[in-house]
């Protein structure tokens, strides 16, 4: 009987087992014998049947109970009579941090997760691989303290459907109840000798559950390399097993499931499972489909990438199949007469010369095995894929078997129906590929793989990269860059994208296809970026492209349409490392509103030079009017030659750093002032002063770690704030190619104002409100977009050579009309060479920027902002302080003894070595000090 034909009531009770207090809802029960002759009656050209699916569509808690153990759970089991394994699917799945799902069977064999927020996905989606028996368990569970409200907000989740399996996949019942008993006696394991020739093309080879109508159906496939060696996780089957862009999500993954010993059959572990993948093509007449893995296998799981030849001809000598017969552990399979061509395989499947095929002299193929790949023996590459035969499980009666043809699925009418676009993405027209492992590069080709962190094109040491690839001290080196030109100019990757990085403050993705992107705007192919589908809020979104503009590109173009329009601050601009060189308002009449897609180009010969650029194309929408404007773009293209190797790491020296700051103890020698309504000033993240809304956690959202630098103009009401933070003087001196870095993030509330600015100024007067207006800006950020703070943080880099010779200070300049927040971390100065590259105290800070030339202090710590580091400076008391450290400092210091920032008697300035407390260690570095002057310190200070 089909699930889909039962009616059935959801039946709960409460158990009154060591899981007492857990609901329990029981479904009907299987009747296997009916279902294993449905699946022997089944026709050609349908994947083994594993698994009946029960729909659900129920929702857990929104609220989760606190335990006796002070911990929230909520739990729910399923049993289903006469199953042999479980597992289930989720839907509406996003868990928020400090929440994690568990699913496990009634005896805690095997669990699945924690699941926590890092598995979200944009499509909602967990599908939970198997657990044996016919009972399991989900559980949701949040950790905190005791003391903390009954219950705790909890996501609610929609469970979709439980998966009844009914073939003893665990094999609790002696051997595993598949097909016929299990795997035919014929059958070779993989851990039997003659598979010890190709040890590394079967870990690439994994079984794998879909849920498709009827149920869950299984089949094998495989990860393959492409051309640039990319680890774009690429995996291989056959089309009539079932993956398409709706039911791609729910495909599971089962690593390494082989038998422990030889002639076993049997006896080995399903633990190694993931979930997920991303349909990428697949066409039925040669029976190949093609997905992409949502998450990369762990390192521990050592797949391997297989290669692959697309030459046609038939193959003479010995042809291998690795594979799972009948979902049973992992099996090879030997033929050593050679192969035919044929036109037709299974059911529907014709194409000239489109399959090979074969008969085996050792083992054989089952239901199961489906997608597996066919091997040459003379150079171990893939040739083609499992689409059906008659050789079935009987080992006395040998028949055929047929797999399509590798070679005749990589053209195609479009990329979904083809491989080389997937396989071979820059064009190269390779034959065949070499299989690769992901833990082992091959130094020197250009291409970063496992253990290196750069490759140069050369073994040589001594410029950067290393003879065994890895960065050199003193150097920074670029990842390679495989190609020249535009990659996936229509977006036909799909999303997530391997060229397009994109991102969406408010929707999960701007690249879109199909009835639910607003009836499919396609402009070629089927796919196309979408800003704007937020219909009621401001909105930030951009896509961007780490390419290689060759030296002959003169032109950018792209098709755009935008049929809804709104406001003329509403935006799309394309640019070329933050240049923009095209830019359309919400009120250009040549483009608004638009109902065919509209050419649109700009020039790229100021950036035409064969190098590394990023190329970025970005929205802003802000509701002005009510709704936003929206823009549809398409058919990307980049002229000039697209060939080319692109280019090797590029590794050069380090600057040195002259002066750094990660706010870590405060804003110590910085100075902050307002001159704004709102008299909101700079602060630090986490010490209460950075947000005032108890809703929103504080924290750093800058792409820094630690504290910030933060102002929250929400923290003293409305009004125009405009906060500035200085730094202490700077000494440039005869400083070579000064520049200044910075992570930085921010946010407004959505309505454009052309003054709302981040903002960068640099002079020389001491800074105020009175000599602010005197000095140079270098840098703004215009906010004339919604919200970015969301985003996590951005960095800048800004020359500063024309202060050379000047003894200046930098300062930050936050001005917002209303409210939100600004962040700034880890400002520097760098340059090629400070202004001495004498460094006496060997702490990373020239002397002459050092504020504690003769002690090692790289933090810079100076708590009293008097430009005289803590690690120097005993000078505690009277204050101001009187240049000279005695017996009254001693006192200062006895009074903070054996304190921390927690006590009453915390002083910062007696933290000499900013360990945060004062102990012994300070007390001994007083002593050295002792009837001296603080210092020397090389910055300006009143003790110099």
């Amino acid at each position: 009987m089909r699930a889909s034909t039962w009616i059935f009531c959801l039946i709960a009770v409460v158990a009154a087992s060591a899981h007492a207090e857990v609901r329990t809802t029981v479904l009907p029960k299987l009747d296997r014998q009916q279902l294993l002759t449905e699946d022997a009656a089944a026709p050609a050209g349908q994947p083994l049947r594993v698994a009946i699916d029960y729909p659900i569509g129920t929702k857990t808690p929104e609220r989760l109970a606190r335990q006796a153990d002070g911990g929230y759970r909520w739990s729910q089991r399923y049993h289903v009579p006469g199953a042999t394994e479980l597992s289930l699917g989720f839907g509406d799945f996003w868990l928020p941090d400090g929440i994690s799902v568990r699913v496990y069977d009634e005896q805690r064999r095997t669990m699945r997760g924690p699941y926590t927020s890092a598995d979200n996905k944009p499509h909602r989606e967990l599908w939970v691989p198997v657990v044996p028996g016919d009972t399991m368990i989900v559980e949701i569970s949040a950790n905190k303290p005791k003391g903390q409200p009954v219950e705790l907000q909890a996501p609610a989740l929609k469970i979709i459907q439980v998966n009844a399996g009914y073939r003893d996949l665990f094999g609790l019942e002696g051997k595993p109840d598949l097909t016929r008993g299990g795997p035919a006696p014929c059958n070779i394991d993989v851990v039997c000798p003659q598979a010890d020739n190709w040890r590394d093309e079967l870990r690439a080879v994994a079984r794998y559950t879909i849920v498709l109508g009827g149920g869950t159906f299984l089949c094998t496939g495989q990860l393959i390399a492409d051309e640039p060696r990319s680890l774009n996780n690429l995996f291989l089957t056959a089309d009539h097993c079932g993956p398409s862009p709706s039911s791609d999500q729910t495909m599971i993954f089962y690593w390494n499931f082989e038998s422990p010993a030889c002639g076993q059959l049997g006896g080995g572990s399903l633990s190694q499972a993931q979930s997920g993948a991303i349909f990428r093509a697949s066409r039925q007449n040669v029976d190949f489909s093609l997905v992409e893995l949502e998450d990369e296998p762990l390192q521990d799981w050592n797949v391997y990438y297989i290669g692959w030849d697309r030459s046609f001809g038939n193959i003479p000598g010995l042809t291998v199949g690795i594979h799972h017969p009948g979902g049973n552990e992992k099996m090879i399979s030997l033929n050593t007469n050679g192969t035919l061509s044929q036109q037709v395989c299974i059911a529907g499947t014709n194409d000239p010369n489109g399959f090979i095929f074969l008969s085996w002299e050792q083992g054989i193929t089952e239901p199961g095995s489906s997608g597996s790949g066919l091997f040459r023996g003379d150079n171990k590459k893939l040739v083609g894929v499992l689409s059906g035969g008659t050789q079935g499980a009987n080992c006395s009666n040998v028949g055929f078997d047929c797999y399509g043809r590798f070679a005749s699925a990589w053209d195609g009418s479009t990329a979904s129906t083809r491989l080389r676009d997937w396989l071979d993405p820059n064009g190269t027209d390779a034959v065949m590929v070499d299989g690769f492992d992901p833990n082992v590069g091959i130094c020197g080709d250009a291409v970063v793989v496992g253990a290196e962190n750069c490759d140069d094109g050369n073994v040589q040491s001594g410029d950067g990269c290393s003879a065994s690839c890895q960065v050199e001290a003193g150097f920074a080196c670029t990842l390679p860059v495989s190609t020249a030109g535009l990659r996936d100019g229509s977006f036909e990757g799909g999303t997530p994208n391997p060229d397009w990085h994109e991102f969406s403050m408010n929707n999960d993705e701007i690249l879109c296809t199909g009835p639910g992107c607003s009836g499919g705007l396609a402009e070629d192919g089927s796919w196309f970026a979408w800003f704007g589908r937020a219909s009621n809020e401001a909105e930030v979104g951009f896509l961007e492209q780490t390419l290689i503009i060759p030296v002959d590109a003169t032109t950018f173009a792209m098709q755009v349409v935008a049929p809804i329009c709104d406001s003329a601050n509403d935006l799309l601009r394309v640019t070329i490392d933050d240049s923009p060189i095209i830019q359309i308002d919400g009120d250009d009449l040549d483009f608004c509103p638009t109902f065919a897609y509209v050419p649109v180009s700009g020039d790229v010969t100021p950036f035409a030079d064969g190098g590394v650029h990023v190329l970025r194309i970005e929205a802003q929408q802000h509701l002005q009017g009510g709704s936003s404007t929206d823009f549809f773009i398409d058919s990307l293209a980049l002229d000039g030659s697209t060939g080319g190797d692109g280019t090797p790491s590029i590794c050069t020296p380090l600057p040195e750093t002259c002066f750094a700051d990660d706010f870590s103890a405060g804003l110590g020698n910085w100075t902050t002032f307002a001159t704004g309504a709102n008299p909101a000033g700079w602060g630090i993240t986490n010490d209460g002063t950075c947000n005032s809304n108890p809703a929103t956690p504080d924290g750093n959202f800058t792409s820094g770690s630690g504290d910030a630098a933060c102002v929250d103009a929400d923290a003293a009401g409305p009004g125009v704030i405009d906060a500035y933070l200085c730094g202490p003087s700077l000494n440039f001196g005869t400083i070579v190619d000064p520049r200044l870095v910075f992570d930085y993030s921010y946010q407004i509330d959505g309505v454009p104002d052309s003054d709302d600015l981040l903002a960068v100024l640099v002079g020389n007067a001491p800074p105020g409100a009175a000599t602010i207006g005197g000095y140079t800006a270098v840098w703004d950020r215009t906010i004339d977009a919604g919200a970015e703070f969301n985003v996590p943080g951005f960095d800048a880099d800004l020359p500063l050579d024309s202060f050379t010779g000047q003894s200046v200070h930098v300062c930050f300049r936050y001005r917002a009309d209303d409210d939100w927040y600004a962040q700034i971390d880890n400002v520097a100065v760098r340059a090629s060479q400070c202004e001495s590259a004498i460094d006496t105290d060997n702490d990373g800070i020239a002397d002459p920027l050092d504020n504690c030339v003769l002690l090692a202090n790289a933090g810079q710590a100076d708590s009293d902002g008097d430009n005289i580091g803590n690690a120097c400076d005993a000078d505690l008391a009277p204050q101001p302080n009187d240049c000279i450290v005695n017996f009254a400092d001693l006192n200062a210091l006895k009074n903070a003894f054996f304190s921390n920032p927690q006590s009453p008697s915390w002083n910062a300035d007696a933290d000499f070595n900013d360990d945060q407390q004062v102990n012994f260690i300070d007390l001994n570095i007083m002593k050295q000090g002792f009837f001296g002057a603080p210092g020397p310190s090389g910055l300006p200070n009143d003790c110099s």
